[in-house]
């Protein structure tokens, strides 16, 4: 097999997972070859050739392209003999993580099967809850926004003496876009009257027709009302009530078998493992160092069971609690406890009881995740120096050999406001104009917001123009400060974009690419020493490999070799 996609294969036999008979007798023709006690199986050969991808596939033809990809195999099964032989495979911190590993697949099965099987949402249900919720409730909105609270509350008397709330927003509101419209922000519901600066007991309280008090709206103030109610119906509303009704639904009886199992189980704390986190020196990092018997040290024990220490730090760095007294206050420690684990044992005995470890899909899953984890920590021993290795000369020479690979993109930074369809954003382009302020725009009138930069712009690169063309393309043409469009994002919205500034493609320094062509320049280190690590595995070990030349045509055909020809090949 070529050398350049060698590696690539062996990273695919360890992904793969295939299964493996060890310590058996010879299957006779079955076996294509034997690594010390381990056999390799026909139809193992045949199922890892069938499923390469194109890209992988041997160049070579024939008997040789039997024994490349046999060789892939060879190897794999020659470094779990190492990782066993180094004990990696039952390493009590690679113990610990399958354990968990296994314990999420068990607990996702448990739920799905056991709890979710359980709920049901009606029509009813949706029904009920967008009412209780007034969800389906939108109000014509308008409003007019001033630099002060005193001037709103000048402005509210004029209203109370019959000024007109239109002819004052067309006339003062800071907001160029509603204010050309007679203040109009257009029908919002209590989701996202919040998002146009209007609370949602304001929403909930305030009479068609009546002026709200002042309202705050980032630095500046607003005047607010509804001129008209109506009953909407999307259903995209009714999707996302059902799928909350049915979290909710799973979760109360997760939560109810917790309480019956916590009391019939019994949930304590125990002294030693609270002693234990008390006496921890963190050296300024809250989740210490342990040894493997502190992690076993039990801090919560129940009928036929307990939560470790370790559970429990395991638990802290998945809720990413930074508060010392995690580890100091009993009392903290009880409370964290009883949330982080108490559910999870529970469910885990509950799994216990529907015999659910015992499954075979189960037991082969783990059977196959254990050794791919030994792996992976024989394969990080290995090339454990690369990033030593990888010298300021080294990083300096792979920036000066490939400059035109280190550039900073084209990129063009722009403020944008978004519509459902190209109706509406065609009408919105009459009315706005290039002043306005798209982003509280959006806020005034309860669009949606795609996620922005911290200074409330969108910025997009030249390499995602094959993502979004006709965007990237607009806004590439886009003067800067214009209000373009309507624009359309893949048929599912339509944005007005203004462009605020444009960077030019450029070279990168060397400061710049410092930490591309340092991952660059060590993943070749790696590779380079696991090349050379696997080639003397090979030599040392080569008294223990057998290989049945005369069983590998029968395992793989010409015919089935022609059918996974490399391209290269086939042309």
């Amino acid at each position: 097999m070529q050398k350049r996609q060698l590696g690539r294969v062996k990273m695919v036999a360890l992904a793969v997972g295939l299964a493996v008979t060890c310590c058996g007798h010879d299957g006779g023709d079955a076996v294509v070859a034997r690594v010390g006690e381990r056999q390799i199986l026909k139809q193992e050969l045949r199922r890892f050739v069938m499923t390469l991808p194109p890209g992988l596939r041997t160049s070579k033809r024939g008997q040789e392209a039997r024994r490349d990809y046999l060789q892939t195999l060879i190897d794999r099964e020659l470094m779990l003999l190492e990782a066993e032989d180094r004990g990696l495979d039952e390493d009590p911190a690679l113990q610990r993580r399958l354990r968990r590993k296994v314990e999420e697949r068990i607990l996702s099965l448990f739920r799905r099967r056991e709890l979710a099987s359980q709920v049901e949402v009606t029509d009813v249900d949706i029904d009920e809850y967008i009412a209780d919720a007034k969800l389906a409730e939108e109000r014509l909105a308008e409003a007019m926004l001033v630099t002060t609270e005193e001037q709103a509350q000048r402005l509210r008397a004029e209203l109370d003496q019959g000024r007109s709330f239109q002819e004052l927003a067309q006339e003062l509101s800071l907001d160029a876009d509603s204010g050309s419209r007679s203040g109009t922000v257009g029908y919002v519901n209590r989701l996202t009257a919040p998002r146009a600066g209007i609370p949602t007991a304001v929403f909930d309280s305030l009479r068609t027709g009546a002026v709200s008090p002042p309202l705050p709206a980032g630095q500046n103030w607003q005047l607010v009302q509804f001129v008209d109610d109506r009953i909407a119906t999307d259903p995209s509303l009714r999707t996302g009530v059902q799928s909350r009704l049915a979290r909710e639904a799973r979760q109360e009886i997760e939560d109810q078998l917790v309480e019956q199992l916590v009391h019939e189980l019994g949930w304590v704390p125990a002294a030693a493992g609270l002693a234990l986190l008390a006496s921890l020196d963190s050296g300024g990092n809250l989740i210490p160092a342990l040894t493997p018997r502190q992690s076993q040290t039990e801090l919560f024990t129940f009928e036929g069971g307990a939560a470790t220490v370790g559970d429990y730090l395991q638990g802290l760095r998945e809720h990413r609690v930074g508060s010392p007294r995690a580890l100091s206050d009993s009392g903290f420690v009880v409370a964290l406890g009883k949330r982080m684990l108490q559910g999870r044992a529970m469910l885990l005995v509950a799994s216990a009881r529907q015999r659910l470890p015992e499954e075979p899909g189960i037991v082969q899953w783990r059977a196959q995740v254990h050794p791919e984890m030994a792996l992976q920590a024989l394969r990080r021993q290995v090339v454990g120096g690369a990033d030593t290795m990888a010298t300021e000369e080294r990083l300096r020479d792979y920036y000066d050999g490939r400059r035109q690979a280190f550039r900073v993109p084209a990129l063009v930074c722009f403020d944008e406001i978004l519509f459902h369809t190209r109706e509406e954003a065609e009408q919105a382009r009459g009315e706005i104009g290039d002043d306005a302020e798209l982003l509280e725009l959006s806020r005034l009138r309860g669009n949606e917001i795609r996620r922005r930069r911290p200074d409330g712009l969108l910025c997009m690169k030249d390499k995602s123009k094959q993502v979004l063309p006709e965007l990237w393309a607009a806004l590439d043409e886009a003067p800067i400060g214009q209000v373009r469009g309507p624009v359309s994002l893949e048929g599912q919205a339509f944005v007005l974009i203004k462009v605020v500034r444009k960077e030019p493609e450029r070279p990168q320094t060397f400061e710049e690419a410092r930490t591309r062509a340092k991952a660059s320049v060590v993943a070749g280190i790696e590779r380079q020493l696991f090349a050379d690590w696997l080639a003397e595995t090979r030599q040392r070990r080569q008294s223990e490999v057998r290989v049945f030349e005369d069983r590998l045509e029968a395992a793989l055909p010409e015919a089935l070799l022609a059918g996974t020809a490399t391209d290269d090949e086939a042309m």
